[in-house]
């Protein structure tokens, strides 16, 4: 949180998780694979939408990420 463009999708979304929590929302964390690479996106449940994913890394910083472990 110190440093902006630091740290991985764990983190950020660990820490999204955990303060939607504190303020009530229901949330989970996920993982999912693309190719050989994971990532750990978040979802919030919403009433009469369901489960939304909610990535805070963004579309870009994924695939910068996903650029960055490519082997």
């Amino acid at each position: 949180l110190r440093n902006p463009g630091e740290g991985d999708c764990d983190g950020q979304n660990t820490i999204f998780a955990m303060l939607c929590r504190l303020a009530g929302v229901p949330t989970r964390l996920t993982f999912v694979f693309h190719g050989q690479n994971g990532h750990g996106p978040a979802e919030v449940f919403l009433p009469k939408i369901g489960w939304v994913l909610m990535d805070t890394m963004g579309e870009r910083d994924f695939q910068e990420y996903l650029e960055s472990t490519a082997d």
